[in-house]
């Protein structure tokens, strides 16, 4: 086992182009780079035509100094392509390639524990916008093994990710199959329900969050941030990571209670501005960011139900109709209470709940899987990389 500074193995990369040139337009994300669609277009807040655009290259490692808390790092696998110059990318020295695996190193920079420990290194006043930058992030020590046992690890863990690839597939298939019931229903192509048109004011009071100082953030209270609402079924509180530390009087004014419904009120792109999530623990309370806004119930509603409303075609183009901004597309309480949903009595709202929750439900138990081979992947990493388990080459 060998230690090393990653300024001694990686190099930052500052290649940059024009837009519209030899390299194809991309952008990073949680899971990695892929092409520009819809949800991350931001061209329309681009006045300079002249732009510079950052390059990057088979096996970078890149990632979003801002949202490396949520884990937007990755090994470009995509191949040659331009994005924003706000992202980090990073290369392996040639003079180190015979000694360590870019693959492997990927592993490591890409893990949890890895991301948390370069957080020490974040910078800003405003939670959501603290980053890293890469001259912090190259001050980081790793402890790597020869590069046959490093091949070996790669080859191991590989086979785990084919699983997980497999069964990510076997969700995908489900998203789509629930995404074709919930239009056929709520388009009313079969005629099975009576419809009736009303405004979201009419059934919820609508609140900012809080804004707390950055310093007020990792201690406290549990509060629902942008990435809770983006990247659950259903908010739970046992799923909640951020915590805001706040006085009594915030926690009574800003609580989020059982059936609460939370939108994303500011965002890095137009397709996420304004989704939303309900909050389904009937025993815990907690709060919520100030990139969100509650709707609290004035009026009786199943939850479930209003979830997979406001998940439509229809109702989310009404969202994106109403958003607005710059650098991030904001939508705003009155915006909210203009959006039309379609409403039924609370027994057929219950019934339309309980078919998409069946699809929800099919899609826990594969994630869950899931989880489990991720966990293995994670395990296999930490005792081989601490010599628990010893690796024939």
């Amino acid at each position: 086992m060998k230690e090393y500074i990653l300024k001694d193995i990686l190099l930052e990369r500052k290649e940059y182009s024009e837009k519209g040139k030899e390299y194809k337009h991309v952008t990073l994300s949680k899971e990695g780079i892929v092409d520009k669609t819809e949800r991350y277009n931001r061209d329309f807040l681009v006045k300079d035509e002249n732009k510079k655009y950052k390059i990057t290259h088979l096996n970078d490692i890149c990632y979003n100094p801002a949202n490396l808390k949520f884990g937007v790092i990755c090994l470009n696998i995509y191949g040659d392509a331009i994005f924003s110059p706000i992202y980090v990318t990073l290369e392996l020295k040639k003079k180190i390639k015979e000694d360590v695996d870019i693959e492997y190193l990927s592993y490591i920079l890409t893990s949890r524990d890895f991301v948390d420990k370069a957080r020490k290194y974040e910078q800003g006043t405003v939670y959501e916008r603290m980053a890293v930058n890469s001259d912090d992030f190259l001050k980081m020590k790793i402890t790597i093994p020869t590069i046959a046992e490093q091949k070996k690890i790669v080859r191991i863990i590989k086979n785990v990710e084919s699983i997980i690839s497999e069964k990510i597939r076997l969700i995908e298939i489900k998203r789509k199959q629930k995404k074709y019931y919930l239009e056929l229903i709520f388009q009313n192509k079969n005629n099975l329900f009576v419809f009736n048109n009303i405004r979201l004011k009419k059934i919820l009071e609508f609140q900012n969050g809080i804004n707390a100082s950055s310093e007020k953030y990792g201690n406290g209270i549990k509060y629902i941030s942008v990435m809770d609402i983006l990247n659950n079924t259903y908010i739970e509180y046992e799923n909640i990571r951020g915590l805001v530390d706040v006085d009594n009087k915030t926690i009574e004014n800003y609580k989020v209670s059982y059936g609460d419904v939370l939108f994303v009120r500011s965002s890095e792109n137009l397709i996420d501005a304004g989704k939303s999530n309900v909050y389904m623990d009937e025993k815990k309370e907690c709060v919520f960011g100030g990139f969100v806004i509650r709707g609290k119930k004035i009026e009786n509603y199943n939850p479930v139900y209003l979830k997979y409303v406001l998940e439509t075609d229809n109702v989310r183009k009404q969202m994106m109709k109403y958003a607005a901004g710059n650098q991030h597309v904001n939508i705003g309480q009155d915006s909210l209470k203009k959006v039309i949903i379609p409403y039924l009595n609370i027994q057929q709202q219950e019934t339309i709940a309980n078919i998409f929750m069946k699809f929800d439900k099919e899609i826990e138990v594969i994630s869950k899987e899931i989880n489990e081979y991720e966990k293995l992947k994670k395990g296999l990493m930490q005792q081989l990389l601490t010599g628990k388990i010893k690796v024939r080459i």
